[in-house]
């Protein structure tokens, strides 16, 4: 390893360098890179820092150059990552051949620290020793908690064609009780499979159904029995579906079908 490394005079026009949260946080990553090897990466155990970088500076503790690392990585000036085995720490300083014009890696020893990888970037504060302070979450950027909170809930199939995600059946199931839901589904299922309907939410054309009375089996809309019908359009009933009629259902109880359709969509129509 050299003695020391060049200091670009790029350094003070850094933005990045400009929005560290103090001087000290600056002194120490300009202090980093005369101990970095020749690929500009070195060993990050904040107390073997303090003792290559600030012996002599009593406020400059373990603790304190654990924060600034995290600082310098959540600003992107460093990579922190650990060795596929996790009991070290690394840093790399990024863009250091950039700023290291008179680099001769011929006349310096290889790295023997590895390339830090995808899978070893640390996501926040890392193991660190016992001593020093607690994990630091990195915040997600605005896009990614995004990203997130939009990514939807897996769907879960039911029979052959019916697609629902587990916080669609709970609803459904409260909505409808499991006996109609149970029904529903078959029925969709035997529509889609069968007779090639296409519907483009499975949650919703099943809570249609329910409001309009279609889940008493064989109902024709209004709470009926109707003989050739499941109560999907254009959907022949199985033959081994065809029995007796069922009752009709009360008016009452239609209304109050309605009422909890209305409570699960907030009131919206849903057509």
């Amino acid at each position: 390893m050299a003695d020391g490394r060049m200091l670009s005079k790029r350094v003070t026009r850094s933005n990045k360098v400009a929005g560290l949260s103090s001087d000290t946080a600056r002194m120490i990553y300009s202090w980093l890179i005369p101990y970095t090897d020749v690929e500009g990466r070195m060993e990050a155990d904040p107390r073997l820092l303090k003792a290559d970088i600030a012996p002599l500076l009593d406020h400059v503790t373990a603790k304190v150059i654990n924060s600034v690392l995290q600082e310098l990585h959540n600003i992107g000036l460093v990579i922190l990552y650990s060795s596929k085995d996790g009991l070290k720490q690394y840093l790399q300083i990024t863009k250091f051949e950039d700023n290291q014009k008179n680099l001769r890696k011929d006349r310096e020893a290889p790295s023997h620290i590895p390339d830090p990888t995808a899978d070893e970037v640390r996501q926040n504060s890392g193991e660190g020793p016992a001593e020093l302070p607690p994990k630091i979450k990195i915040k997600l950027s605005l896009r990614e908690e995004k990203r997130a909170c939009a990514t939807p809930p897996p769907k879960i199939k039911y029979l052959d064609s019916v697609f629902l995600t587990e916080p669609e059946n709970k609803k459904l199931q409260e909505a409808l009780g499991q006996k109609s839901l149970d029904i529903g589904i078959e029925k969709l299922d035997y529509s889609i499979t069968v007779k090639g309907g296409k519907y483009k939410d499975h949650y919703k054309t099943l809570l249609n159904w329910f409001k309009r009375g279609y889940l008493v089996d064989g109902g024709d809309g209004n709470g009926r029995r109707k003989p050739d019908s499941m109560g999907g359009p254009g959907v022949q009933l199985p033959k081994e579906w065809r029995g007796d009629a069922i009752p009709e259902i009360s008016e009452a109880e239609r209304q109050r079908n309605l009422e909890r359709v209305r409570q699960l969509t907030g009131g919206k129509r849903q057509d």
